[in-house]
């Protein structure tokens, strides 16, 4: 409902507009005659627009322009001036006085009520505009977060008083330029977030929103969440950008069990104390690693959620002992980290393990009505200017703890620079790798490959070293060194060897799974690889089909020339080839076209983020696409959850693996897995 005040002495034109607007079932109308009463009706009432003549008895009209004015704004409530004449001189002083619009007698009713209207509708949008501009800004302020706004062709941007606050800068102390903001992003985030935001502009992503480091104005980066969107032309080009950041630096650097900096951030606070010793600002700094022992029987007796309080209460005795200046973190479950600046010595640091830190942590803890007595092993990484990469100072701080540990000292171990040890280490390695491809000591787990309907269709063959003092060695370990050392030949022998076995097995008693095996470099390259693999085959008396090699997208791409050949002939025999990790290397197009290829595996780097991360998205959309335009098969590896599988499903990728339907397994359980053959609940 429209309130509308109507100023007019005329009874006839009075009563005309009356009428007319009583008609309307929207407004609400007042009416009267003279100035003392408009006076006293505007400022008793709220209206939404006033009808004014000039002329009233006892004075002008535009007395109460004046008076509205002086409170109100032309939208807030507009006027509309009546006059018997055409004065153009009046007309033109009652415009600048703030009238909205004019009307002369004999008044069109008409023309007045389509004038009304659209004054009406003006205010009403301008009322809805300032409420949804008060309704973001109490949201923003109720997130607290800081809103910018960007002028693109010109680079101006508008920063909001809480961006400029999250960031320690006053009202006037940062530059009205968008450029000034991307300046100060942390130089390992800037390639991100320009590409994030060159896409959204672009078009290629609907939202802008990405995570990086700001530089506050005390120097130190703090972590923000930075969100936007594009305004556009019609032809689609951006010309304006708005949107809001978050400060979510706690939540990135803080161990919410232990309320003290994780280890991510311990790093970066260690990168920091690099960068100010190769500045001078500091001397040295020296790291003191602290692990609790029986640390996992305590949470086996007691449950996660005693085990939670039990890190909460030591890194509180921790906290109160450790000076501002230094940075305390959990760099593990059992392990907490700090750094001590500008030690005289490493027996300055020994001094403050057993004189502050043991004494502390001696005393006993009262957790759930249960008295713990902590036993602790710490170590020390001094000399720490030396190291290039901050994460190599726990590292070391690690072995030096391990080495305590097997020397049954429960105290304190230093850690000394040890490259000869770490070439011992690899050394040794590399000395039982050739014992443990003397005595076929490698083991072959199978990963299974699953198609749409959850059946096994497939598995890949993966080589598992089982060491008789270490454990299991990762593939990481001593892969790299049978590729460097040439045993990666025999390597790859004995697991094809081990697989046509068991795929002869398999074959005797009904069982047709194709089995994938994964080629090196040095394999890929080798000139006997090929009538190797054929002997294999015909000696286990197997169909071809029933082997099928994975090959990384880099590794065929710098041995093109070579492996091209060797490919071909697999083909030529009808073993399958697929390229493993595709998308990772440097692709070119033209080589899918030209290699006798039968599958693309999509490299679990591009599933792990989906189905939220755009660019993700379209790559592996793209690869999909092209493995279609090609007659290639396609396999997403690294699935682990539901959403991951519904996406890729969309796409008609034909094949999954990972560990979203299985985990690597020796061959006992995969043939258990095999046999059941269960239609999983997961798949649609």
């Amino acid at each position: 409902m429209a309130r509308i005040l109507l100023v007019e002495d005329e009874l006839i034109a009075r009563e005309l507009i009356k009428a007319t607007l009583k008609a309307d079932s929207t407004i609400d109308l007042d009416t009267c005659d003279t100035v003392k009463k408009a006076q006293a009706l505007l400022s008793n009432n709220q209206y939404d627009l006033v009808i004014l003549d000039i002329s009233l008895p006892d004075g002008s009209g535009v007395t109460i322009l004046e008076l509205i004015r002086s409170t109100e704004s032309a939208i807030s409530l507009p006027v509309v001036m009546v006059s018997a004449h055409r004065n153009n001189r009046r007309i033109v002083s009652c415009l600048r006085l703030g009238a909205n619009d004019y009307i002369t007698k004999p008044i069109d009713v008409q023309i007045l009520l389509a004038r009304i209207q659209n004054l009406l509708l003006i205010k009403r949008l301008d009322s809805d505009r300032r409420q949804a501009n008060e309704r973001f800004s109490l949201a923003a302020m109720g997130a607290n977060d800081g809103l910018w706004d960007w002028l693109i062709s010109s680079d101006e941007a508008f920063f909001s008083s809480r961006w400029k606050k999250m960031l320690g800068y006053d009202e006037q102390d940062f530059p009205n330029q968008f450029n000034a903001f991307v300046e100060r992003i942390h130089p390992n985030d800037t390639f991100e977030f320009n590409r994030s935001l060159r896409h959204h502009l672009e078009g290629i992503s609907e939202h802008f929103c990405q995570e990086c480091r700001i530089q506050h104005a005390d120097g130190t980066y703090r972590w923000m969440m930075v969100r936007g969107a594009a305004i556009r032309h019609k032809n689609g080009k951006a010309y304006r950008m708005a949107g809001s950041m978050t400060d979510f630096t706690n939540r990135k650097i803080i161990d919410p069990i232990a309320d003290v900096l994780n280890r991510s951030a311990f790093i970066d606070r260690m990168e920091l104390l690099l960068q100010a010793v190769q500045a001078q600002q500091i001397t040295n700094f020296t790291v003191i690693l602290i692990s609790l022992n029986r640390y996992k029987l305590i949470r086996d007796s007691y449950g996660h959620h005693f085990c939670d309080r039990l890190i909460f209460e030591v890194a509180s005795t921790l906290s109160a002992i450790v000076p501002p200046q230094e940075s305390l973190a959990r760099v593990d479950d059992e392990k907490f980290a700090l750094t001590v600046q500008n030690a005289s010595s490493v027996e300055s640091c020994v001094d403050i393990i057993e004189q502050k830190i043991i004494p502390a942590l001696k005393t006993p803890l009262m957790i759930e009505h249960k008295e713990i007595h902590l036993t602790f092993s710490t170590a020390i990484v001094a000399q720490t200017a030396s190291y290039i990469n901050a994460a190599d100072i726990l590292r070391d701080a690690d072995i030096a703890l391990n080495d305590a540990w097997l020397l049954r000292n429960q105290q304190i171990a230093i850690f000394q620079p040890k490259l000869q040890t770490s070439l011992k280490d690899k050394a040794q390695l590399e000395e039982d790798l050739h014992k443990a491809l003397e005595s076929n000591s490698f083991d072959v787990f199978y990963q299974a490959k699953v198609d749409s309907k959850g059946q096994i269709v497939g598995a890949e063959a993966l080589a598992r070293w089982f060491h008789p003092t270490r454990g299991l060695i990762s593939p990481a370990d001593f892969i790299p060194i049978a590729e460097e050392t040439g045993l990666i030949i025999e390597l790859g022998k004995i697991v094809l060897t081990k697989v046509c076995k068991q795929l002869q097995l398999w074959f005797e008693k009904g069982i047709k799974i194709p089995v994938a095996v994964n080629l090196s470099a040095r394999q890929l390259i080798n000139q006997n690889l090929q009538d190797d693999i054929l002997n294999l085959l015909h000696q286990h008396r197997l169909p071809n089909e029933l082997l099928e090699l994975e090959v990384t997208e880099t590794l065929l791409l710098e041995n093109l020339d070579a492996a091209l050949p060797i490919l071909n002939a697999f083909h030529r025999n009808g073993i399958k080839v697929s390229i493993d990790d595709f998308g990772t290397g440097y692709s070119s197009l033209a080589y899918l076209k030209s290699l006798p290829l039968n599958t693309l595996k999509i490299d679990k780097s591009f599933i792990k983020e989906l189905p939220n991360n755009e660019n993700d998205k379209a790559i592996v959309e793209a690869i999909a696409y092209i493995a279609k335009a090609l007659g290639l098969s396609t396999i997403a590896e690294g699935v682990e959850t539901k959403a991951q599988l519904n996406f890729l499903q969309s796409l008609n990728v034909c094949c999954f693996q990972g560990f979203y339907f299985y985990k690597p397994l020796p061959v006992e359980a995969f043939e258990d897995v095999m046999n059941q053959q269960i239609t999983h609940e997961y798949i649609d």
